[in-house]
Parts: C-alpha cells; sequence; structure tokens
C-alpha cells in the first residue's frame, strides 16, 4: 500500500479550517417540528431562562446587554428569523459573547486578587516595622 505524499508541517498547522457550523444549523428538524416552530413566532433559537440566570447569580443588568449585543449584531446569521444564530467565532455569536464575559469576570477577579495580596505584603510591612519601632 502506497504512502500519501508527506506535508509540511507548517503547511499542515496553518492551512484554512472550514468554519464551524452555528449550533442551529447541525440539528435538521422533521418537518413537523419545523413548521411548529415557524408558528410559534420565536425569535431566539435557545430558550431564554432569564429568572434561572438570574437566580443562578448572573447579573440582570448584565444578562439584558449580552442579549442585545447579540441581537443587534449585523453578522451573517444561520437562520434570519432566530437572533442567537450569527455564524462564526466573533462579536455577536452566542458562544462569544458569554465567554467574553466570563472572560472580563475572570480579569477583573484577578485584578482584585493581586490588590488584596498587594495589600497583604504592605500590611506585614507595616507589622514588622511597627515591631521594630517598638522594640528599639
Amino acid at each position: 500500500m502506497p504512502q500519501p505524499e508527506s506535508e509540511n508541517l507548517s503547511v499542515k498547522l496553518f492551512k484554512n479550517h472550514k468554519q464551524a457550523l452555528e449550533t442551529s444549523g447541525l440539528v435538521p428538524y422533521l418537518p413537523s417540528s419545523l413548521e411548529q416552530l415557524e408558528q410559534s413566532g420565536r425569535t431566539w433559537y435557545r430558550e431564554l431562562r432569564r429568572p434561572q440566570w438570574i437566580w443562578q447569580g448572573v447579573d440582570a443588568i448584565e444578562l439584558e446587554s449580552i442579549l442585545a449585543r447579540i441581537a443587534n449584531s449585523q453578522k451573517h446569521r444561520s437562520r434570519d428569523e432566530w437572533l442567537d444564530t450569527v455564524s462564526g467565532y466573533h462579536s455577536g455569536n452566542w458562544a462569544y459573547e458569554w465567554i467574553h464575559a466570563g472572560m472580563e469576570h475572570q480579569k477583573k477577579r484577578l485584578r482584585n486578587w493581586m490588590v488584596m495580596r498587594q495589600q497583604k505584603r504592605i500590611l506585614k510591612l507595616v507589622c514588622i516595622l511597627v515591631w521594630q519601632v517598638i522594640l528599639i
């Protein structure tokens, strides 16, 4: 059996990849289900569970801000009738917007942790200086 021609590693690593499908494009609907969805007048592919998400700790204003960015996106949608079907991983895409929000929270937490760590170091230094003054 002949070996396939070997490919240069950099060519293999950096070749263009096909764009991943948006979630709504992965599952084909039965005609009856599709008809039911079209008649329901839904504007979102995903079920929006605002009360549950808020109960789980998502800030209500931030939640609406994320949903607004998704809804207002001018990027291509795999299904024009559903607001959360923006194709490609960029602003307006459901996964992108939620991951971006999570990363912002992570950065904020890291900054707070670094400030707290610095404050502890300063407090230790002050304690050492106070003890040295007391001992003199």
